[in-house]
């Protein structure tokens, strides 16, 4: 093989969630030069457990275009990027005759992944829903409305703020935000983070105005869904509507623990039960193996959710590390010894399991 100059371009990785699955599409971006202009490339890119959620966008550089002996074949070498101490290296094969050439898991590996469901759903959104429920092409249907516009808000910019009048609920496609109030004197308890795939504001619903405060935590994209329209949802799928119901209803026990916690636990049991159930929550769609997620937000602003200073959660922080509980590099944070965190915290996941013996029979 001889290696050909001149044939290095940029691409874009487009990761996104999928229902236990990660996918990327490498597109060239028109700048590369040679047959590498034409190519059309195509990678599932296949992850531990513990990386399968949603990845940054994020650029690569190709080495250069390697020729074999039999004309029309190429391959591209992308080195991914450092992302949460994992280095991943893929090769691409691609024919530039127009059609492309998939070099990823073996035919048994992809047959096995969607007997698992993991090819399922392309959107959080979606993938969290049918964690609980079977979504027929129908429903499905109906629920992408939910996302067809799009918002984007950069890092603590606002997205709602209380008071104002309710039109939208929200759907959040990527990024975190935090729901809170405040009081008189400036002091703020955070409410609610909101991760990819979760509904923001719909408590908001039953009155004609904002009840919270809404912020984007990180670079955050919403899709807002018109207040109005929640009803023909209820009218065209009682099924879906009674899902959307048990999803309120499950959000409301576990307000009612987040009470528990802060009524009652130290600091230490505070924030390993904020760490738990942040977990369990980004479990949902994704992986229950999944012990590791990157935490993107201050220690004073997990102090605001969790009541405790900024001081404090740093002390707990030390003190799950040195118990061996929990592990940290940078932001990343993995729950070491799930099973003594919970009994150390008295935490119950309430968001595995849903009982849905009860929700009419799909239309």
């Amino acid at each position: 093989m001889a290696a050909r100059s001149g044939a290095e371009g940029t691409c874009h990785a487009y990761q996104y969630l999928s229902y236990r699955r990660i996918a990327s599409r490498l597109v060239p971006d028109g700048r590369a030069t040679g047959p590498v202009v034409s190519c059309r490339i195509r990678l599932l890119a296949l992850t531990g457990p513990e990386h399968r959620h949603q990845f940054r966008r994020t650029a690569l550089q190709s080495p250069h275009c390697l020729e074999s002996a039999r004309p029309g074949w190429h391959k591209h070498t992308f080195q991914l990027f450092r992302f949460r101490r994992t280095r991943l290296s893929c090769v691409i094969g691609c024919y530039l005759a127009d059609r492309p050439m998939l070099w990823g898991p073996s035919s048994k590996a992809v047959a096995g992944m969607a007997r698992s469901g993991e090819q399922k759903y392309e959107s959080c959104f979606l993938a969290k829903l049918g964690h609980y429920v079977d979504l027929s092409d129908s429903d499905q249907q109906m629920l992408a409305v939910f996302e067809q516009d799009e918002k984007h808000f950069p890092a603590r910019m606002s997205i709602v703020d209380a008071g104002g009048k309710v039109d939208n609920i929200f759907v959040v496609k990527e990024g975190w935000a935090v729901s809170y109030t405040l009081f008189p004197d400036g002091r703020r308890q955070n409410i609610r983070v909101h991760l990819p795939g979760d509904v923001m504001a719909l408590s908001s619903i039953a009155y004609s105005h904002q009840t919270i405060h809404i912020d984007a935590m990180t670079d955050t994209t919403v899709c807002p869904f018109p207040k109005k329209r929640i009803a023909t949802l209820f009218e065209e799928s009682p099924r879906l509507g009674a899902l959307f119901m048990a999803i309120a209803m499950r959000d409301k026990v576990a307000l009612r623990d987040t009470i528990r916690m802060l009524g009652r636990m130290n600091a230490e049991e505070r924030l390993g039960y904020f760490l738990l159930d942040t977990l369990a929550r980004l479990r949902i769609g994704t992986s229950a193996d999944r012990t590791a997620f990157d935490l993107p937000m201050s220690q004073a602003m997990v102090g605001d959710t969790i009541g405790i200073s900024f001081v404090s959660v740093n002390r707990a922080f030390r003190e799950l590390d040195s118990l061996g509980l929990i592990t940290r590099q940078g932001r990343e944070v993995t729950v070491a010894r799930e099973t003594d965190l919970v009994e150390r915290c008295d935490f119950h996941d309430r968001y595995d399991e849903l009982d849905t013996t009860w929700f009419p029979d799909a239309r």
